[in-house]
């Protein structure tokens, strides 16, 4: 269960304590009062963002919230199923 956002300035300072300070997620999560898991899933949004450490000067505190945070996709979005039987049979090919 997802639970609150942290504020930018502690997300700031998980960052920062991670690659200015090379410290470890527990130890990130005492300093921060948050737990060792919430420090590898802002760790995580980072880098599946393309982002590191330091974020650009540029971007706004609303800006990098963007960025780990983007929107969930469209209510309308459909995902599709595999092919469960092509997948099959591919996987039975040149099976005696």
């Amino acid at each position: 269960m997802p639970g609150k956002m942290l504020s930018m300035r502690k997300i700031g300072e998980v960052l920062r304590l991670k690659y200015e300070h090379c410290r470890s997620n527990r130890e990130i999560g005492i300093s921060c009062g948050i737990g060792s898991s919430t420090v590898s899933e802002y760790i995580q949004r980072v880098r599946r963002a393309g982002s590191s450490w330091p974020l650009p000067e540029h971007l706004s505190e609303a800006a990098v919230e963007q960025l780990l945070f983007p929107p969930p996709p469209p209510q309308g979005c459909v995902r599709r199923w595999p092919d469960y039987p092509s997948i099959q049979g591919s996987c039975n090919r040149g099976r005696v």
